[in-house]
């Protein structure tokens, strides 16, 4: 897809609004379809993880990391889906993963020595994940 198909499929998928208060509008509501994707993965997977509890998948308590990281990877599927229903290209979608991810590499790289705690990791994560993902939709848009 070239530039200016990929900047025509964007325009007619939001809708862009002529002023600020109305982009501002497109903006949030983008945002908060992301957050809604997202937070269902985190609660399909929530519900998986409490159903196999019981027959000993306790990757929760044993190894914290890899289930902080299953559960990204349940947040970032729907986050994808959407995008993809809106048609969003797969590089965006790619982009978008980045973008949410990169952050969270980084205090993952603060966590496997113990200078961050995993509920410190679960706190922040979100808000990185929010920050990242509201950086690549302004980048995408200008």
């Amino acid at each position: 897809m070239s530039t200016s198909e990929n900047t025509t499929l964007l325009e007619r998928h939001q809708h862009l609004p002529g002023n600020r208060t109305g982009k501002l509008g497109a903006f949030l509501w983008h945002l908060l379809q992301m957050m809604v994707a997202m937070k269902l993965g985190m609660l399909l997977y929530m519900l998986l993880r409490g159903l196999l509890a019981p027959i000993g998948f306790a990757v929760q308590a044993d190894y914290p990391l890899v289930d902080y990281w299953i559960m990204v990877v349940f947040m970032t599927i729907p986050m994808i889906v959407l995008m993809r229903y809106h048609r969003y290209s797969w590089r965006d979608c790619a982009g978008m993963t980045a973008a949410m991810l990169a952050p969270l590499v980084v205090l993952c790289a603060l966590a496997v020595p113990g200078l961050l705690t995993i509920q410190t990791l679960h706190c922040t994560g979100d808000v990185v994940m929010l920050l990242g993902m509201a950086a690549y939709l302004l980048y995408r848009r200008h």
